[in-house]
């Protein structure tokens, strides 16, 4: 079903291969702003995606951990 799928989902998009071909786009904080500015988009991305009100009662995210909460469920 798995490669039936991909030759399904790369044809109707022009695309060849597996979804995961070619280059890993990443990019590199060279500085501690641009480290800070990195966390703060992660961590605060839930509000902006609207599945929260508040980062910290996110289950899903390190928010409440990376401020020191010793009460985290990771």
């Amino acid at each position: 079903m798995g490669t039936t799928y991909v030759a399904l989902f790369s044809g109707g998009h022009g695309r060849t291969g597996t979804p995961w071909e070619g280059r890993y786009k990443a990019c590199l904080l060279d500085s501690a702003d641009y480290v800070l500015r990195g966390y703060r988009y992660i961590e605060l991305y839930p509000v902006r995606a609207r599945l929260t009100d508040d980062p910290a009662a996110y289950s899903w995210s390190s928010y409440s951990a990376n401020l020191g909460d010793a009460d985290t469920r990771h």
